[in-house]
């Protein structure tokens, strides 16, 4: 069961009213995502343009904080971690698919489909968030390029009070520790949202015995992007067990479980001990000491089995405070460590393809109305469209009906003819 929809039956909507006067934590990265194709992006070119996007979170920023007062911190996603990078792969692979698509539709001039393809086949990158920080700068708005993951960075900035809340609708913000998360609100008409507390919900997650550890493993039992979540009844022997031990011992909640696949228990406890690794030592940007650092500091206990494993080859790799401190402010790429080069700008623009061609449709059906209407004029009939009609093929048929039938006379009038008959 996934975080928020166990948690869904406890969450009351809220009024952003009740965050004046705070400072929040905003995941643009979300926000691009859910607004891609609907502000009039240009997607269907090879190097979209996301300025109309870019334009108008800025300005929902702006208002947010001229109406209720809550000053934003922009936070972007840089690089993935290494340990994501299956699953960052299976996620680019399907993009790519797309991508091959709409390029048939584009061959074929098919900008409609070709347009639905690629909104699925976007992907943000490094490359594209120069723009945006640039924008941002202009207009005193604080952002923040993340070395990695975002949620990470979000979390951070609450943890040293920099934020009060955060703005998202990931379920990784649970399980970092998030205290105070305003759920699924919609910036565009400052509607909606759920308020999510940590202190309020600590019952819910652990009855006895709640520590931040605990919490933790009870996340990711629920749900973990690294392996599969457990089962209800797994689940249950796991809450028991952490409620009623003070210590933790993976090795014997393990062998409790009980699982329909073969897979060696070994492997198991492996892969929960690196995506605990994942999320609690992930590397974010310190804006306090300009330098990269783990989420949370390593244990003091060396026999701890966080030491068991290489943390480069999992969350990465803590670079020089210069490359850093350059990825946070736009100026490096986190993917490749490059410096940023000047704005992407597209090549070709299909979206004006589109328009005229839906204007030669629209100068297509103006051409047929009228001369329906000139038809009209001259024989002084009036036509009646049934919801079957086709202008092109009844104004032909009308045609041939003219030249065969008999002119009738101006003062014809059927009634009267039928009287005189009988």
């Amino acid at each position: 069961m996934g975080l928020w929809k166990y948690l869904s039956q406890y969450l009351k909507p809220i009024n952003i009213k009740e965050y004046e006067n705070q400072t929040c934590g905003l995941d643009a990265h979300y926000f691009f995502h859910s607004s891609k194709g609907k502000l009039g992006i240009k997607i269907l070119e090879e190097i979209p343009d996301f300025t109309p996007i870019y334009k108008y979170l800025i300005e929902r920023i702006l208002l947010l904080k001229k109406n209720y007062n809550i000053n934003s911190i922009v936070v972007l996603e840089g690089n993935s971690p290494p340990i994501r990078e299956t699953i960052q792969n299976k996620r680019d692979e399907s993009k790519d698919n797309f991508l091959k698509k709409a390029n048939e539709f584009i061959k074929e001039k098919n900008y409609y489909k070709a347009m639905q393809c690629k909104k699925n086949s976007i992907h943000l990158k490094p490359i594209f968030y120069k723009d945006f920080y640039e924008m941002c700068m202009e207009k005193n708005i604080e952002c923040i390029i993340s070395p990695y993951s975002s949620d990470y960075q979000l979390r951070y900035l609450e943890k040293i009070n920099k934020i009060d809340f955060v703005i998202g609708c990931d379920s990784d913000l649970i399980t970092l520790g998030c205290k105070n998360i305003l759920y699924d609100f919609d910036l565009k008409n400052f509607k909606g949202g759920f308020r999510y507390n940590k202190e309020e919900f600590q019952n819910i997650f652990l009855e006895k015995n709640f520590t931040d550890e605990k919490f933790l493993i009870k996340c990711l039992f629920m749900e973990n992007k690294f392996f599969n979540s457990l089962s209800h009844y797994n689940l249950e022997i796991a809450t028991k067990i952490l409620e009623e031990e003070n210590e933790i011992d993976l090795n014997k909640i393990y062998k409790e479980f009980k699982f329909r696949d073969k897979t060696p228990l070994e492997t198991k406890i492996i892969n929960f001990e690196k995506s605990y690794i994942a999320y609690k030592y992930g590397i974010i940007y310190c804006p306090l000491e300009h330098k990269g650092k783990y989420l949370n500091e390593l244990p003091t206990d060396k026999n701890h089995f966080v030491y068991k494993y290489n943390l480069d080859e999992i969350v990465g790799e803590i670079k020089p405070p210069e490359i850093i401190e350059g990825i946070a402010c736009g100026k490096i790429n986190a993917v490749t460590y490059e410096e940023m080069k000047e704005s992407l700008k597209p090549t070709h623009d299909f979206m004006n393809m589109l328009k005229k061609e839906k204007e030669l449709k629209k100068k297509e059906n103006k051409e047929e109305d009228k001369k329906i209407e000139q038809f009209k004029r001259k024989n002084n009939q009036n036509l009646s469209k049934p919801f079957f009609y086709n202008s092109k093929q009844n104004f032909n048929n009308d045609l041939i009906l003219k030249e065969n039938s008999p002119p009738k006379p101006f003062f014809f009038n059927s009634k009267l003819n039928e009287k005189k008959n009988k």
